[in-house]
């Protein structure tokens, strides 16, 4: 009986993982979430980032106050892009009512998209200045190991994902 699993037996073990992982995180996330009624208030993803964020950084031997910097820098840029989330969001829901008009104004549409492009644009920008601040704060050294680090897991993602779609693929002459 050690058949592989497949995406119906899969579910709820990863259901229960999920809520064990969720569990475990509760205080890292709590701590560090934006406060009530802010964007992604709903997210708990400012703890889970940086519980494995700050986790990566130790790993390489960054120090107390690089760790604080970095989180200094992060946290400066996220509340930089706040205004820009916001007219993103206002933009993609012009740009469905666009789309769900009886009558589709091509102008409008191409418009709105040169807008989301530009929004994207400046966000891009931003999120890198903060990369390449954070960046400098750590060592040559340090960001080497990190960036070996970022790599490896970058491989273990893909070689899961192949696993994953050849469980789920059909098996061939079957």
């Amino acid at each position: 009986m050690n058949q592989p699993l497949n995406r119906h037996t899969r579910a709820p073990i990863s259901a229960v993982l999920l809520a064990l992982a969720m569990a475990a995180n509760v205080g890292t996330a709590r701590a560090e979430a934006p406060p009530a009624g802010a964007p992604h208030a709903h997210r708990a993803h400012a703890g889970a980032y940086w519980s494995k964020g700050s986790r990566d950084l130790r790993a390489v031997g960054a120090s107390v106050d690089q760790i604080q910097r970095i989180r200094a820098i992060y946290k400066k840029a996220a509340t930089d892009l706040m205004p820009q989330r916001t007219q993103s969001r206002q933009l993609r829901a012009e740009l469905r009512k666009l789309m769900a008009a009886p009558t589709i104004d091509t102008a409008a549409v191409e418009a709105t998209r040169q807008r989301m492009a530009a929004v994207q644009d400046t966000m891009s920008k931003r999120r890198m200045q903060a990369r390449v601040e954070a960046a400098n704060v750590l060592t040559a050294d340090q960001r080497a190991k990190l960036a070996a680090r970022r790599a490896q897991r970058q491989e273990l993602r893909e070689r899961h994902r192949a696993e994953m779609r050849a469980l789920e693929m059909p098996k061939q002459g079957s």
